[in-house]
């Protein structure tokens, strides 16, 4: 009885650990797609300024780019100061691989919370984007992915 319930608690271990490696080898390219939205979402706030739209509704809609612009930029940030400057150091000694091989899992913390902190950025642009096209028109919003 006892090993059965092991057997099914290492089971779903197993499982977990599979789901949570799969989602951070997926954070770089999160990552990379917030960096290309972030450029979008720049693209559209410049034509924004430029156009001067009087709409409380597409004023709203324009906080709230500049809100996930803000977002997006400590984003990458993040990930570049936690994640990729852990990666390309310590890659000297024995002593200093040591010591990066310790730090693989606050490394593995911190790409989690970039991973979760990106897809809400993508989700939230995704919906902002919808709400903007339908606002302002398909035409109006080329070279963004959403």
């Amino acid at each position: 009885m006892a090993e059965s319930v092991a057997n099914v608690f290492l089971e779903t271990l197993r499982d977990l650990l599979v789901e949570e490696t799969k989602f951070l080898l997926g954070v770089g390219a999160d990552v990379e797609k917030v960096k290309r939205d972030l450029k979008s979402i720049h693209a559209l706030l410049m034509k924004a300024d430029r156009e001067r739209h009087d709409s409380p509704t597409l004023k709203t809609y324009i906080h709230q780019l500049k809100d996930l612009a803000f977002k997006a930029e400590n984003l990458l940030e993040t990930y570049a100061v936690e994640v990729q400057s852990k990666r390309e150091e310590g890659r000297r000694s024995l002593m200093d691989r040591f010591q990066r091989y310790i730090c693989i899992m606050c490394e593995c913390c911190s790409v989690h919370q970039v991973g979760k902190e990106a897809q809400e950025i993508m989700s939230e642009l995704a919906v902002l984007a919808e709400k903007l096209r339908v606002r302002v028109g398909r035409s109006k919003l080329i070279g963004f992915e959403g």
